[in-house]
C-alpha cells in the first residue's frame, strides 16, 4: 500500500458508521437511520442496477442497499422501491439521501455502537 493510500485510508475509516435522526413535521424520532461511508464501488453499483432495471433510481436503490438500523439490520429491500417513489415525501428521500451522500449525520465510534446494540 503506497504512503499516500495509507494515510487517506487511517484518516477516512469506512468501518465507522453514521446515525442520523428522521424526524416528522412536528420534530418526533420517526426513525434512526445508520450506515457506513459510502464507495465508489457502492455508489457504482447502485447506478449500474438501476441501469439494469431501466430506471433511474439510483439514489433510492442507495438508500435501500446502505441504511440499516443499530443492530445493522437492513431497513429496507428492494420491493421498497415502488413505495419510496409513492407513498413519502420527496424532501424524507432527499433528507436521507443527503445524509448519505455528504456523510452528514453523528459519526459512531465502535464502543457507541456496542453500548446501543448491547452487544
Amino acid at each position: 500500500m503506497s504512503i499516500g493510500f495509507q494515510a487517506l485510508a487511517s484518516a477516512f475509516d469506512v468501518s465507522k458508521r453514521r446515525k442520523k435522526d428522521i424526524l416528522d413535521p412536528d420534530g418526533n424520532v420517526v426513525l434512526m437511520i445508520y450506515w457506513s461511508p459510502l464507495t465508489l464501488a457502492q455508489q457504482r453499483a447502485a447506478a449500474e442496477s438501476a441501469e439494469k432495471a431501466k430506471t433511474n433510481d439510483a439514489g433510492l436503490r442507495l438508500l435501500i442497499q446502505k441504511l440499516e438500523d443499530v443492530d445493522g439490520t437492513k431497513l429496507f429491500d428492494i420491493g421498497d422501491l415502488p413505495r419510496f417513489k409513492q407513498d413519502l415525501p420527496a424532501e424524507v428521500i432527499e433528507q436521507m439521501l443527503d445524509a448519505v451522500l455528504n456523510n452528514q449525520g453523528e459519526v459512531l465510534e465502535p464502543a457507541a455502537v456496542k453500548s446501543a446494540t448491547g452487544k
